[in-house]
């Protein structure tokens, strides 16, 4: 990914300048005085003829054409079009890409500007084949050819970068979110070292141009030597920052509360990823390094081989990002509001949005759902390890005419109580696992005039009135088919039974999770909760008879 189409002699993978193509096709004998000397597709250095680019022979006679035949307009035909192909493809995506722009959200913005950074690429590079990069038709100027061969390459390795970027600050976001007081020095410190490092490799291939274009004489071997070291580097420390912070952002997702084969798959997915960038990567290194070292490019066919190898890195490479970047298919929004659209995942349950986080490759929601929405991590990670701090209100689930079924899961931490109550018209399922503490509360279930309320509360933390569940239907008969002591398995519940509506209000239109210290509010949908299979995991069911009615009321 570093040689350019020819090389100095002594020149360490890489060309510089317009002169450079010294090699046993190209000796010749000449006296520097004649206009003549080297055909006028050289110069005469020391009685030696050095070749322009693209040229070979004793006398500088031979074009690259003369010698490749079909095979360099088959190069040349191949190359253009499939970048071309790969330009339409990036340019439909960063149209999809934008129409995220406004939700103002880092991962949105982030693929925006890589595709036009791969598009700047692509543009590069279909220039440079329809200009005939080998230079028998002069339509593009050997500055000109050195800016379009070699910028690309630069711009490339940047999409990349900015990739990494990303990923690097989502990893230390999300441990900062999981740790409130760790330090933000970590994510203050990537985009410098991005901004640097960067510009470091922009001034290179600046200079590059430049000095191969004021003195074409000089091989400036000590600029070209460093200034592959540092491509390498740079690339080197690239693939390095990938499989760190790809083995990084593995665990931590292996933290999030998660459907386990979900989890496995998404894991699976980030492994293939994180391994395909850093192989894909250190790949492109060895191409320029082997064909240089074992003396490959010097011949106008060993050229050719070795820039159709290059040019298929970067179709690859650029396939790769597109794969990366894609933009979600079910995040479109068909009116164009995705703004609205935002809005509307904030209100999806808290149990759901790893779901979908599992669900993205590239972990864009990730961003979106955990780090910029008002649910944090840290908060749905207390929904598993809850030591009471939660409240819930006004929980309601309303079935339609003649029946309704509200069903609600919460994990805490040591014991289980189960409270079921099945009527004709109504099925209510409170399950609450594992709370440390058990301060007060009762336990009851009620089925007077067609309505049923069940309330809960820590008495640490809540007040008796605070947390209430209740659910009404209108008044119709209905039998109780419960057993009062084999269906009803209640074991030191903390709730207590309150039907006094001048305390609580219902509102059936939300589900809400409040947590008691009032700073942050949890949303989640009791069906999605219900299904979890950790919840059903925990969940023990020893009676039959009590399943079969646990089943009537989930039919």
């Amino acid at each position: 990914m570093t040689t350019n189409t020819t090389f100095n002699t002594g020149d360490v993978g890489v060309g510089g300048g317009s002169f450079d193509n010294i090699n046993e096709l190209s000796v010749g004998y000449c006296n520097g005085t004649s206009i003549f000397d080297c055909s006028s597709n050289g110069i005469c250095i020391n009685n030696i003829c050095k070749c322009n680019r693209y040229y070979v022979g004793n006398q500088c006679e031979l074009h690259y054409e003369d010698v490749l035949g079909s095979s360099y307009f088959a190069f040349i035909d191949v190359f253009f079009a499939v970048m071309s192909l790969l330009f339409i493809i990036t340019l439909i995506q960063s149209y999809r890409s934008f129409k995220f722009w406004k939700t103002d959200k880092l991962v949105h913005k982030l693929k925006a500007i890589n595709h036009i950074v791969v598009l700047i690429f692509l543009i590069l590079r279909v220039l440079y084949f329809a200009f005939d990069p080998f230079g028998r038709s002069n339509l593009i100027s050997p500055l000109g050819e050195e800016v379009m061969y070699n910028l690309p390459i630069y711009v490339l390795f940047t999409s990349y970068e900015i990739l990494l970027l990303y990923w690097a600050h989502t990893y230390h976001s999300i441990a900062i979110k999981l740790s409130p007081h760790a330090s933000r020095k970590a994510i203050d410190k990537t985009k410098p070292i991005f901004i640097i490092a960067n510009s470091i490799w922009l001034l290179f291939e600046i200079f590059r141009v430049i000095l191969g274009n004021i003195d074409s004489t000089k091989n400036n071997t000590g600029f070209y030597t460093a200034y592959n070291l540092y491509v390498i580097i740079s690339i080197v420390l690239c693939l390095v920052g990938f499989a760190t912070y790809g083995s990084l952002l593995i665990k931590k997702i292996k933290l999030i509360p998660e459907d386990k084969r979900k989890k496995k798959s998404t894991l699976r997915k980030l492994c293939f990823i994180t391994v395909a960038v850093s192989v894909s990567l250190f790949t492109s290194i060895i191409p320029p390094s082997l064909f240089f070292f074992l003396g490959l490019s010097k011949k106008p066919e060993g050229n050719l081989a070795l820039l159709a190898v290059v040019h298929s890195m970067e179709m690859f490479l650029v396939i790769e990002l597109l794969f990366i970047m894609k933009p979600k298919e079910g995040s479109f929004v068909k009116n164009g509001d995705a703004e609205k659209q935002s809005k509307t995942n904030k209100k999806t349950n808290s149990f759901n949005t790893p779901s979908k986080t599992l669900d993205s490759i590239d972990m864009d929601t990730i961003e979106s759902e955990y780090l910029e929405n008002e649910t944090t991590l840290e908060n749905d990670l207390n929904i598993v390890n809850n030591n009471n701090n939660n409240t819930f209100q006004n929980i309601t689930n309303n079935g339609g005419v003649g029946g309704a079924s509200t069903d609600i899961d919460i994990i805490n931490n040591n014991n289980y109580y189960k409270n079921f109550e099945k009527n004709n018209n109504n099925c209510n399922k409170i399950s609450t696992l594992n709370h440390n503490n058990n301060n007060g509360g009762g336990d009851g279930a009620s089925s007077d005039g067609g309505g049923s309320g069940i309330s809960s509360a820590n008495t640490s933390n809540v007040n008796s009135n605070e947390s209430f569940i209740s659910h009404q239907n209108n008044n119709q008969n209905h039998q109780n088919n419960n057993n009062n002591n084999d269906h009803h398995l209640i074991d030191n519940i903390n709730s207590i039974i309150n039907n006094n509506n001048n305390n609580n209000t219902n509102d059936n239109n939300s589900n809400n999770i409040n947590n008691s210290n009032g700073e942050n509010v949890v949303e989640i949908d009791t069906q999605d909760i219900i299904e979890s299979d950790e919840i059903n995991n925990i969940t023990e069911i020893n009676d039959e008879s009590y399943a079969d009615d646990l089943h009537h009321c989930t039919n």
